[in-house]
């Protein structure tokens, strides 16, 4: 499985306490760690169905990873979308697609999305 990335269309960074504030909405979202991470800004993990992915805030604050792309991912990546009010693009770490999430509002058309 790959990491996804997702960035802000006018390539802005993220805003650290809109993306605390953000996730703290999101009710499969626990543990959102600001202090002792490594590598990034944020940590949270994001746990349904006793599946989980961690979701963080990359150091640069330009982007917004997802620890893998399954279906659990695709449905974080939905939350996230509707909340964050920039337009937001998602990409896989070896390119193989950019998509628009504007457009997207199910796990099913953003998994053809991808390919």
């Amino acid at each position: 499985m790959s990491k996804i990335l997702i960035f802000r269309e006018d390539q802005n960074k993220f805003d650290k306490s809109l993306v605390i504030s953000i996730l703290s909405q999101i009710t499969s979202v626990q543990r959102v760690r600001t202090d002792n991470v490594v590598g990034c800004l944020i940590e949270a993990d994001y746990e349904k169905n006793n599946e989980a992915i961690i979701i963080r805030l990359n150091s640069d604050g330009e982007t917004l990873s997802l620890s893998h792309d399954g279906d659990l991912a695709l449905e974080a990546v939905l939350e996230l979308n509707a909340l964050i009010e920039e337009g937001l693009h998602m990409i896989d770490e070896s390119y193989s697609y950019d998509i628009d999430l504007d457009e997207i509002k199910t796990v099913k058309s953003l998994s053809l999305a991808m390919g």
